[in-house]
């Protein structure tokens, strides 16, 4: 198994009362060998972190991987809380995802 490919996921803090600021998620989710995914993915932060400089309020941008979910033995489609994941690395991956406002999926 492969370490997730993971940014600093980063936001501006917000008040109580405030919603938690926009997040996207860039998940890569290719799983062939060779694998050019993180190349690609490496291209696109760069591309949204240029874009970024001139649209400061844009959401952060964080990549990450989606092998954890290639380890469990249920189908996705069958997990319906985060506790019926087997693996401690899928639970932390599902806590991680469920924290982003929008994905991209690569």
């Amino acid at each position: 198994m492969s370490t997730p490919i993971t940014t600093p996921h980063t936001a501006p803090p917000t008040s109580p009362s405030s919603p938690p600021p926009p997040s996207i998620a860039l998940i890569i989710a290719s799983t062939r060998q060779p694998c050019v995914a993180p190349q690609i993915a490496s291209f696109l932060t760069h591309l949204y972190t240029t874009y970024t400089h001139t649209h400061p309020s844009s959401p952060p941008l964080t990549t990450i991987d989606l092998l954890p979910l290639s380890t469990e033995p249920l189908l996705p489609s069958l997990i319906t809380t985060p506790s019926q994941y087997t693996h401690a690395h899928t639970r932390s991956w599902s806590a991680l995802t469920s924290s982003f406002s929008a994905f991209l999926f690569l």
